[in-house]
């Protein structure tokens, strides 16, 4: 039997409601312990899902693999600021690049939205697009929605 993230048998995430799928009984079953998960986004290859998840008052993203283990934080808060300040940028809307290298994400980390990409490890997290969305005023709502995505 395989464990995951949850502590059970290899589950899915199935949506924005926090859902998943227990392979070990084949049936869905809420989620009611588990903080809200939304923008999951598959991997074009199937083996990796990547997704939002609100804790701790701010947004992070989160990898996981299709069956529901080794998940892996690509964002964290700076603990420094985090613990002194209360301040915690939020992450969200994430999107596979076309090969998987990478996740396009906005966040709010340098005080406006922006738009980062970071390896599917979490490493090397950096700006790009740099001051592209000074012009526009983009407001994210937290909705299942859509913002951005890759083009191939």
């Amino acid at each position: 039997m395989t464990t995951n993230i949850f502590g059970g048998p290899a589950s899915l995430i199935l949506g924005p409601t926090g859902s998943y799928w227990d392979t070990a009984a084949n049936i869905p079953r809420p989620n009611l312990h588990m903080p809200p998960i939304q923008l999951s986004k598959w991997s074009s290859d199937g083996k990796r899902i990547v997704y939002s998840q609100f804790a701790n008052d701010h947004w992070d993203l989160n990898v996981v693999n299709a069956d529901g283990t080794n998940q892996t934080g690509l964002t964290r808060p700076d603990p420094f600021l985090y613990i002194l300040f209360g301040i915690a940028p939020q992450n969200v809307a994430p999107t596979w690049s076309p090969d998987n290298q990478q996740i396009l994400f906005l966040s709010d980390r340098n005080g406006r939205w922006e738009f980062f990409v970071t390896d599917p490890s979490g490493a090397n997290i950096r700006q790009v697009l740099k001051s592209v969305t000074d012009r526009i005023s983009l407001r994210f709502d937290f909705e299942n929605e859509r913002i951005v995505d890759w083009i191939k």
